[in-house]
């Protein structure tokens, strides 16, 4: 409301406004601020406008749904919604508080907030909160889970809700709902936890809305995941390194590459001379997509070095990045060497409707440091297990699949040291469904950690920074990962195409290794395929409905859940006053406004 009544007064020509009314932050401590109100023949404008303002702000305008006291917000689903958020308490103590304000486009009906598993970030396996505000503008919020793309699930425990109800508001357009809960969850079979991540990695969110009064399908459209990271502010994380004068971006990309309709195309980009013995070190890389068009064709990349000059026979892989093209960003000890004669990236086109006439100039921003720089303390390399080269000779058939992947203690007894794994990225296709890799130690029974996605998501699949470990020669890597066939989906195979599938572990690591099983260990690779079975998904998850026995059980009626009067309750107005008479006044005020400036 502001905003436009201010560029209603400066005759449309205020180059400062913006006018987005409900990104709207000037005050109006800061607009009387501005030399546009003392400045010669602006005095009556200047006041009509204040007046009009002051009215509009206390009556309840379609804009003036207002988040206070949040340290940060970010825009959500395209812009149609926003995120409000603040931490309060001790790091990392039981105590530590997040709280969160959700605005969406919806004037009635319910908003729904979750937190998504890491490496998956999807609705399956998620942490819901589901809130509510009813004609009296009281909100209610209650503890839900999801298990899969269907209606959440109370949780099973229903007199402990992680989630408390704080206030809403709503007016003609919108609802804004806040509410608050511990940071580390009270019940980990239907709760996660939102901790701090390596190099302030991002956490995993969702959210939903629907105007039905009881909870429904949200459409394709009331819905949106994004990640962020709620314990610093939002900025964008690669302006740093474009700025800093030790740093050069190279762009290894398509040139006017023609698609072609067919379904799937394995395409180099052009290939890349190296600096061998140079010094310099990648840091960071970035997904380029253009045209923007071509973003729904790319189903994956892979950055690869070569020992000789001309982009020629065995590749190194040094870099992967699937459906989701977030930047992938090493931390600050940690750089890989760019020790290669030659490079080029490998995109995967995806083209199942095979469309034509797609020419393509998409690839990646691959961020260096300069020769003569200060190297980083590690040269990082990078390891697939599993099925590296797309080996599996089985076929996976309707209902669940598991597969056993092993690399086995004598592989890694060939390394010439030790090393530290501190990133990954899981990969299978479509029918992917869990993908869970432990590392044993070398007495073949300690489990020195477990990298898993449980709920995998072909279209949220990232490189992920984790807690470094340290992982000794002799040890195994061990990989299993479940596919999921509809019943009616006959049988699927492993190969390059989309509509097939795969099993890949891109382990991360320092400091690299020479030996060849320190790029590749799996399936003719010094390792193996362990088992092929068909398992229930019980066997094979271990979190949510937990408390209610089997996965996929009944769940328990929920008790009554926590709800809190809103703010106009508590104030002495109804929802009525607010969405009623008080819409009327913005709308009078709003159109005497727009009169009076066009008069003056």
């Amino acid at each position: 409301t502001v905003s436009v009544l201010y560029w209603l007064a400066e005759g449309g020509n205020c180059s400062f406004c913006h006018c987005h009314t409900r990104d709207v932050s000037l005050s109006l401590l800061q607009l009387s601020e501005r030399p546009f109100f003392i400045e010669t023949g602006h005095v009556m404008r200047s006041m009509v406008v204040i007046a009009a303002t002051i009215i509009a702000l206390f009556s309840g305008a379609a804009s003036a749904l207002t988040a206070v006291g949040y340290t940060a917000s970010v825009p959500i689903a395209g812009g149609r919604a926003r995120f409000h958020w603040r931490v309060d308490g001790v790091a990392g103590s039981r105590d530590e508080r997040g709280y969160f304000a959700l605005e969406v486009p919806t004037a009635s009906g319910w908003v729904g907030f979750g937190i998504g598993e890491i490496n998956s970030g999807s609705m399956p396996g998620s942490d819901i909160a589901i809130a509510t505000v009813d004609s009296n503008g009281a909100l209610t919020v209650g503890d839900y889970h999801a298990l899969d793309f269907a209606m959440p699930l109370p949780d099973c425990n229903p007199a402990v809700s992680d989630w408390t109800p704080i206030a809403a508001q709503r007016n003609a357009t919108h609802t804004l709902v806040e509410i608050s809960r511990k940071l580390i969850a009270t019940s980990l079979d239907e709760d996660r936890s939102i901790a701090r991540r390596p190099n302030n990695s991002p956490s995993k969110f969702l959210v939903a809305w629907g105007a039905d009064a009881a909870l429904a399908y949200h459409g394709r459209t009331d819905r949106a995941l994004f990640a962020v990271d709620i314990f610093s502010a939002p900025t964008d994380r690669l302006a740093p390194l474009r700025a800093d004068p030790n740093i050069e971006v190279l762009e290894w990309r398509s040139r006017n590459l023609a698609v072609p309709a067919a379904e799937t195309l394995y395409a180099y980009t052009p290939c890349v001379r190296g600096q061998r013995n140079s010094g310099r070190q990648i840091i960071a890389f970035n997904v380029l997509v253009s045209p923007e068009a071509s973003r729904p064709y790319l189903h994956h990349m892979v950055v690869k070095g070569y020992n000789n000059a001309n982009c020629e026979g065995f590749a190194v892989d040094l870099y992967a990045v699937a459906s989701s093209h977030a930047p992938f960003i090493l931390p600050e000890d940690i750089g890989l060497g760019m020790d290669f004669d030659s490079y080029n990236v490998e995109i995967h086109y995806d083209n199942p409707n095979l469309v034509s006439g797609l020419i393509d100039n998409s690839g990646v921003e691959v961020f260096t440091t300069r020769a003569g720089a200060p190297p980083r303390v590690h040269n990082a390399g990078v390891l697939v297990a599993a099925d590296p080269i797309v080996q599996t000779p089985y076929l996976i058939e309707p209902g669940y699949t598991a597969l056993d992947y092993n690399c086995p203690s004598e592989c890694t007894l060939r390394w010439e040291r030790n090393i530290t794994v501190f990133g990954e990225l899981l990969h299978m296709h479509q029918t992917g469904d869990l993908m869970r890799t432990n590392f044993v130690a070398p007495d073949g029974q300690t489990v020195l950690a477990t990298r898993e996605a449980e709920w995998y998501a072909f279209h949220t699949q990232e490189n992920q920074l984790f807690d470094r470990f340290d992982l000794p020669r002799g040890s195994a890597i061990n990989t299993r990962c479940v596919y999921r066939v509809a019943d009616t989906g006959g049988t699927v195979r492993f190969g390059l195409g989309s509509s097939q599938e795969m099993c890949m572990h891109f382990i991360y690591y320092y400091p690299r290794l020479a030996a060849r099983t320190g790029e590749m260990c799996g399936v003719n690779f010094c390792g193996h395929i362990r088992s092929k079975e068909t398992q229930q998904v019980r066997h094979m998850r271990h979190g949510f409905n937990g408390s209610c026995g089997v996965i996929g059980s009944p769940t328990p009626t929920p008790a009554p859940l926590a709800s809190i009067a809103s703010l106009a309750e508590r104030t002495g107005q109804t929802q009525g006053d607010v969405s009623g008479a008080n819409s009327i006044t913005a709308a009078i005020a709003l159109i005497l406004a727009v009169a009076i400036s066009m008069a003056l």
